[in-house]
This record gives C-alpha cells, structure tokens and sequence, in this order.
C-alpha cells in the first residue's frame, strides 16, 4: 500500500509492502517475479498520481476538510477511484 502523508506542508507517499510479496524480484525465473514487479510498479503509479494530483491541485490532499459528512464522503469515493 501506498498511503500519502503531510511532511512540513508536503505531501508525500511512503510505499509499504510485505516483504514476501517483494521477494521473487530477486530471481527473474521465479514464477512470482512478474507479480512481484507488477505490485512495485503499481505502487509507484500511486505516487506519481500523488504528486500529480498536488501538483495540479494544491493544498487539497491531506490539506482540506469537506464541509459535511455528504461532501465528505464523496470525496472518499472520488478520491478512491482517481486512485486505482
């Protein structure tokens, strides 16, 4: 998983895997390794969408509060589908 955090006002991802999942990327005849590597670079798509979506969007990731439960949870779902 990729989840974003705020850092002296920026927003940045922290990747967290299992390592069991990483570890077939050690050895590319392994019948995970393709998984393996499909999970990291599907995580890395996680952070550059992050760091886009700041980019374009500033101060709202992380940064602002929907003005009630209604707008908060589209958001929720919004902001989940612009994720996968």
């Amino acid at each position: 998983m990729t989840p974003s955090v705020l850092r002296d006002g920026e927003v940045k991802s922290h990747m967290l895997f299992d390592s069991g999942v990483l570890l077939p990327l050690e050895d590319e005849k392994s019948e995970f390794f393709e998984q393996a590597l499909h999970t990291l670079a599907h995580e890395c798509a996680h952070v550059e969408v992050t760091g886009r979506f700041d980019t374009a969007l500033p101060g709202i990731l992380l940064q602002s509060k929907p003005g009630n439960a209604h707008a908060h949870y589209r958001w929720e779902i919004i902001n989940a589908c612009w994720d996968e």
